[in-house]
């Protein structure tokens, strides 16, 4: 009896430990501390507004947009009785297709605060971050010279 007792927990032994004739199943593997994941095609895009440069560029798209709710979001809440429909058409066509990025040449952060600058080095609006999204302290659109300096 007890021949027997050894020999099923010998048997046991070997099948638990994987020693037996089924495969060792590979453990998965980690990926680096570094690595990003995978975007899932169901996960939300990032938010416009959590960056400065794609602030502005969301901003514009509002404006081409003629979207007057989605422009007042790009602003500090004092501003924001400023976007007019009537301005926004008025607009549309001098901002019309020319990139984010020709307009706000440079972009410079301090802290809680972003300064735009056009091509010819102008500062033509300042962002600030609240609550995580970057909004504008300028009504940029009707600020400033006719071209907010983009081809100067």
């Amino acid at each position: 009896m007890n021949r027997i007792l050894g020999f099923m927990s010998c048997a046991m032994l070997v099948a638990c430990s994987g020693s037996g004739d089924q495969p060792e199943k590979p453990e998965p593997e980690t990926p680096p501390a570094n690595a990003q994941a995978d975007s899932k095609p169901d996960s939300k895009p990032s938010d416009p507004l959590a960056k400065p440069d794609t602030s502005f560029a969301h901003a514009l798209d509002r404006l081409r947009a003629i979207d007057v709710e989605g422009l007042q979001a790009c602003l500090i809440p004092e501003l924001r009785d400023r976007v007019l429909k009537t301005d926004l058409e008025k607009k549309k066509a001098q901002y019309g297709s020319v990139p984010a990025s020709d307009f706000a040449d440079k972009v410079v952060e301090r802290g809680d605060y972003a300064d735009l600058f056009n091509k010819g080095g102008k500062k033509f609006a300042t962002l600030v971050k609240k609550d995580g999204k970057w909004l504008s302290q300028d009504v940029w659109w009707l600020d400033g010279d006719d071209d907010n300096g983009a081809n100067k």
